[in-house]
C-alpha cells in the first residue's frame, strides 16, 4: 500500500502527485499525467455551471500547468473519497482533502478565467 501524505496546498500535492511522468495513488494507476489531467478534467466539469464547461474543457487543451493543476485535483479527489470510506480515516484528514479540492477547484478557475477577470 503507498502512504498518502495530508497535502496543506496546491504546490505541496502536486509533488506528491508528480513522480518520474507516472501517477499511482489510493489504488488507480495512471501511466502517465495526460490519463490523471483527463479524469480530473471530467470530474470537475461535472461540477461546474454549465456556463463554465466549455471554457475550461478548450483552455485545458494543451496547457501543462492545467494538466498538472487537473491531475492534481484527480489525485485529491480519489484521496478524498478512499478517505471517506475507511472507518479509521482521521477527521482531519478529510477536512484536509476536502479543502484542498476546493483550493484546486479554484486554482483552474483562476488559472482559466483570471485574465479575463
Amino acid at each position: 500500500m503507498i502512504a498518502c501524505l495530508p497535502a496543506t496546498n496546491t504546490q505541496s500535492l502536486l509533488s506528491f502527485v508528480l513522480q518520474e511522468g507516472t501517477v499511482a495513488r489510493m489504488g488507480k494507476s495512471f501511466n502517465r499525467l495526460g490519463e490523471a489531467a483527463r479524469c480530473g478534467l471530467a470530474r470537475m466539469l461535472l461540477r461546474l455551471p454549465a456556463s463554465q464547461r466549455e471554457a475550461v474543457r478548450l483552455a485545458a487543451n494543451g496547457r501543462p500547468l492545467l494538466d498538472e493543476m487537473l491531475g492534481a485535483y484527480e489525485e485529491a479527489c480519489l484521496a478524498l473519497e478512499r478517505f471517506r470510506k475507511e472507518a479509521s480515516a482521521e477527521l482531519t484528514l478529510v477536512d484536509e482533502y476536502e479543502e484542498l479540492c476546493v483550493e484546486l477547484e479554484g486554482d483552474v478557475m483562476r488559472e482559466v478565467f483570471g485574465a479575463r477577470r
